[in-house]
């Protein structure tokens, strides 16, 4: 896509400069991936600060030709199991320069927001609102931009795959000096737990990082009558079936939210919604325990952590970085 003819449909002139707005151009856009790999190119952007919020992957059907219904193929609960199971097999990585900075499970997503299937196509919501709301392609003083790079892993049976995304475009150019740009994110640490074959389950917690909660997911979360945690061999928290119903949050019937404040939101990208986090690097000894009323095979645990990701730019360090040196799994 030519993005250089999204800048030249906009309106400009002395508006501009009265209602002091320097962005002049949002729309919605798409990327094809090639070999599931989007690297913006930074001449596209060139001199105007561009602004990226992902919100959806596109991708075609497998086995569907253009012929086929899809309404009649939909009925078939064979295919819509393949579609899930393909799914579940594909994570979106989002990296600047050398730093990872996203790992997006598909298989969380989709119990996060029900895909939505139109024109023989899978559509997948990213949840902005939830992980990190943009990207900022920054303009260094010495001409060097900070651009994000999307990677879809495991999406090899998709074909046509797209990032959906809104666009911004600012006016000019803009230079920064001693500059030190923040954005609140969030990520995920999975822990994936499999070949249970109990109504029990136990698990260390090897983090160490800022965490405001965690999401479990299994066969059916209403299967759940007690969660426990414990840090340092004492009880942090002990949740019944009482106050999983009424404290914890039930999003879909496989996924499950365990706040660690149940006055703030998952969702919330505020520094205020960190009120009542755990600080695993601080914590020698932590971890949880489940129990079901029947035995489970499979249980997956999405801890939701925070940090900053920081744009550096002085006379010393040029560079993109957390702000808390931690590290958190590769899902």
């Amino acid at each position: 896509m030519n993005h250089g003819n999204f800048l030249n449909v906009v309106a400009y002139g002395s508006q501009n400069h009265i209602y002091n707005n320097k962005q002049i151009s949002v729309d919605y856009l798409t990327e094809p991936f090639e070999n599931n790999v989007i690297d913006f190119n930074l001449d596209c952007f060139k001199p105007y600060p561009f602004i990226i919020t992902p919100e959806y992957v596109e991708m075609s059907l497998p086995n569907v030709s253009n012929s086929d219904s899809i309404d009649r193929l939909l009925q078939d609960i064979n295919l819509k199991n393949s579609i899930g199971r393909l799914l579940q097999n594909i994570n979106l990585k989002i990296s600047i320069g050398s730093l990872n900075v996203l790992n997006l499970p598909f298989k969380f997503l989709v119990l996060l927001n029900k895909p939505i299937i139109s024109n023989n196509k899978v559509y997948v919501k990213l949840a902005p609102d939830m992980f990190i709301t943009e990207f900022n392609n920054i303009i260094m003083n010495d001409e060097k931009i900070f651009y994000p790079k999307f990677e879809l892993i495991g999406a090899d049976n998709f074909s046509n795959c797209k990032l959906i995304f809104k666009g911004k475009y600012q006016m000019e150019g803009i230079k920064y000096s001693e500059l030190e740009y923040n954005y609140f994110i969030q990520y995920l640490s999975l822990i994936d737990l499999k070949n249970i074959n109990n109504n029990f389950v136990k698990c260390d917690l090897s983090l160490s990082h800022i965490s405001k909660g965690f999401f479990i997911s299994c066969d059916d979360v209403d299967q759940i009558n007690e969660i426990k945690i414990n840090l340092n061999d004492k009880c942090k928290s002990c949740y019944n079936t009482f106050f999983i119903k009424e404290k914890c949050v039930k999003i879909h019937q496989k996924l499950l939210y365990f706040p660690f404040n149940f006055e703030q939101k998952y969702n919330d990208l505020t520094t205020e919604s960190c009120i009542g986090s755990i600080n695993f690097e601080r914590i020698e000894e932590k971890n949880i325990c489940i129990k079901f009323n029947q035995n489970v095979s499979n249980v997956s645990i999405y801890v939701l952590a925070t940090n900053i990701l920081k744009y550096i730019d002085n006379k010393n360090i040029k560079e993109v970085k957390f702000a808390f040196n931690d590290q958190y799994s590769i899902i």
